[in-house]
């Protein structure tokens, strides 16, 4: 069984359909109306580009607000996680040598059991995990994942100090890197000096705080000092380094804002420890005797402070963007009410403009009708409007009726000359009786070259289905005996274009009205072929439409057969069902073929696509020309049945079948054929 593929032609303009109307009335109105909606079209047009860049402005604006709070969001996070590391290095380095035992675990290398930060700080930071990690990329979130793992390595301590403050400082980094890209990205109007800054200062407070835990780390352990130590004299440079940055980059005010705040005995008790302690990458016996508690109280409270700095700029950032944000509401809204002030006020003008024509012309259609009626019986018409061509018209008529009614004053002197009336009448009945004549003859001369005309379609259709058949055999011929995967390729797809050629010629055999078999080629001669299986029918349909790989096919009957005189034309229905379906769906979407066995033994074939969909009344109007297509002829301009709709109803009507179109709940249009 070959498949059948039709191939749609376009109808020339200005060509008249079958069914159409003859003498369809053109409205002035409907061109006046044409004529306010293109008006209207063309302001919408005209605004369409300045209300799309506003609310492109203000959707990057809304992003830029969202951003600067998950930069905001992921900055406390960060506070607190660098807290918990602190706390966790500081344990870590209480258990031993670089953190534990000698081989990095308890004392004679059992796992030691680490107390870390406190349950209340753990659960802030998982809170405010939480907070960031909807919305973070996907470099953040993998890094949050994994700090369950990192808290479970720290409590058994397997891997010591150094390593739990590097696993750490990854994630806090990642979390810095949020408010970089942040700023990075920032359009040109909207970067300032603060969003510039606040990347080198978020730097400088990972640091001062890296540096905190690990100075807390070596003054609690022992075999571990000389190692924590020299990371922290890392950590307190780049702090300084990050610092610097941030004098450069931050303007005037922000760098006075943060020499102010950062300020107090607390703050330069930190400065003297800090440069005594990271002086040298070791501590001393003298470092070792201050007070861990006095260290680390001092480190605190300037670290407090810095980040107090650094949310508050955050925090200014996050309201600069929203006032961003709302300027931008602000002037999408202004520039939505300019132009619908613009639309409002052409259709207005436009709306007048076609009043003033519109009424004048109603005026002149009822008094022309009066003056057809009775020239002379009827009033001059009367015109109250603008002395413009309307008015020149009016004139016009009312002369016509002068002389019409001077014509009809004529007539009654002629009242004398009825035998000469008679006369001409008679000789008018002779003419009418020859017209007459000469018309019948032209009708019955019109018929017989209709007659012959539709044979001729026929014969034509029959030679060109005899061609596409004998194409197709001679194809067969050729892919049997081809080995070459491209030139095998190339058949194939010349084997389709004539699958579909042939398909062309069943659809005009259909149209013609005459039975594929018969006397022209391609015709099945003999007895009726056996019965199909219905599987083989409907691969057969997929395989006769253009766009064959987006068809999906689902479950089918099993067992199921089609008699031999309607297996080709269920194939050639389904294929138009999915023809049409491909047409008027997505490019990118499926159409799904599926069947099922009903109660009543028939099959119901079904045809599914995710198009628009049709609106119920086009539904039901569609609906009821399928029912009626086999006795009708092909659709017109209007009708709702399209050409291929109308070739699988008439397919249908041959066989007894019943197609009928149902909106799909989720969208689209669903065919279904009962067999």
């Amino acid at each position: 069984m070959r498949a059948r593929v039709r191939k749609k032609r376009l109808r020339k303009p200005g060509v008249p359909t079958a069914g159409a109307p003859a003498g369809r009335r053109a409205r002035v109105r409907n061109r006046l109306l044409v004529s306010v909606t293109l008006c209207a079209a063309a302001v919408l047009a005209a605004g369409a580009p300045t209300l799309a860049a506003a609310s492109a402005d203000t959707k990057e604006a809304q992003d830029l607000v969202e951003r600067a709070e998950l930069g905001r969001r992921a900055i406390a996070l960060s506070h607190s996680l660098a807290d918990e590391r602190d706390s966790v290095v500081a344990a870590l380095a209480d258990t031993g040598p670089d953190g534990g035992g000698p081989d990095g675990g308890g004392p004679d290398g059992a796992e030691p059991r680490v107390d870390g930060p406190g349950a209340s700080l753990r659960a802030r930071v998982d809170r405010q995990a939480a907070k960031v990690r909807g919305a973070a990329p996907d470099r953040v979130r993998a890094r949050l994942a994994a700090l369950p793992q990192t808290r479970r390595e720290a409590r058994t301590g397997p891997r010591g100090a150094r390593a739990a403050y590097e696993a750490y400082s990854e994630t806090i980094q990642a979390l810095r890197g949020i408010a970089q890209d942040a700023a990075r990205e920032l359009p040109a109007r909207a970067q300032s000096a603060t969003a510039g800054a606040l990347p080198e200062l978020a730097r400088a407070v990972d640091q001062a705080s890296a540096t905190r835990g690990l100075l807390r780390g070596a003054l609690a352990g022992s075999g571990a000092q000389r190692a924590l130590t020299s990371r922290a004299q890392q950590a307190r440079a780049r702090e300084q380094a990050a610092l610097d940055d941030f004098e450069e980059t931050a303007d005037r005010a922000d760098r006075e804002r943060y020499r102010t705040t950062v300020t107090g005995t607390d703050v330069n008790a930190a400065e003297r420890y800090l440069a005594r302690l990271t002086d040298r990458p070791y501590l001393t016996a003298r470092d070792r005797a201050l007070s861990a508690e006095r260290v680390d109280a001092a480190l605190s409270a300037r670290i407090a402070h810095i980040r107090g700095v650094q949310s508050s700029f955050a925090a200014a950032e996050v309201k600069r963007l929203e006032g961003l944000r709302d300027d931008d509401v602000d002037a999408l809204q202004l520039r939505a009410a300019l132009v619908g002030a613009c639309l409002l006020l052409a259709l207005a003008v436009s709306v007048w403009s076609a009043r003033s024509v519109a009424r004048p012309l109603s005026v002149l259609r009822r008094g022309s009708g009066r003056l057809a009626a009775d020239p002379a019986g009827t009033e001059p018409i009367t015109f109250r409007g603008r002395n413009d061509e309307f008015a020149d018209v009016v004139r016009a008529l009312n002369a016509l009726r002068e002389s019409a009614a001077g014509l009809q004053r004529r007539a009654s002197w002629a009242e004398s000359e009825q035998d000469q009336l008679a006369v001409a009448k008679a000789e008018l009945t002779e003419q009418h009786e020859l017209l007459r004549q000469d018309h019948a003859a032209l009708q019955e001369q019109a018929r017989q070259s209709s007659v012959a005309g539709h044979a001729l379609f026929e014969r034509l259709a029959r030679r060109t289905l005899e061609l596409a058949e004998r194409q197709l055999d001679a194809l067969e011929g050729l892919e049997a005996r081809e080995t070459d995967p491209d030139r095998l390729g190339a058949l194939f797809t010349l084997d389709h274009l004539a699958t579909r050629m042939r398909r062309h010629s069943d659809t005009l055999l259909l149209l013609a009205g005459a039975p594929r078999g018969g006397d022209g080629a391609g015709g099945d001669g003999g007895a009726p072929p056996g019965p199909a299986p219905l599987l083989d029918v409907l691969r057969a349909a997929v395989s006769e439409i253009e766009q064959y790989e987006r068809v999906e096919l689902g479950t089918l009957p099993s067992g199921t057969q089609v008699g031999g005189a309607a297996a080709d034309d269920l194939s050639h229905l389904v294929a138009e069902l999915l023809d049409n379906a491909a047409a008027f769906s997505p490019r990118g979407s499926e159409v799904r073929l599926t069947g099922r066995t009903l109660k009543n033994g028939e099959v119901a074939v079904s045809v599914q696509d995710d198009g628009a969909g049709l609106h119920r009344k086009r539904l039901g109007e569609v609906n009821a020309r399928l029912e009626a297509a086999g006795t009708q002829g092909p659709p017109g301009d209007g009708d709702p049945l399209g050409g291929g709709l109308y070739v699988a109803a008439r397919l249908a009507a041959r066989h007894g079948m019943r197609v009928r179109l149902r909106a799909r709940r989720l969208g689209g249009t669903e065919a279904v054929v009962h067999v």
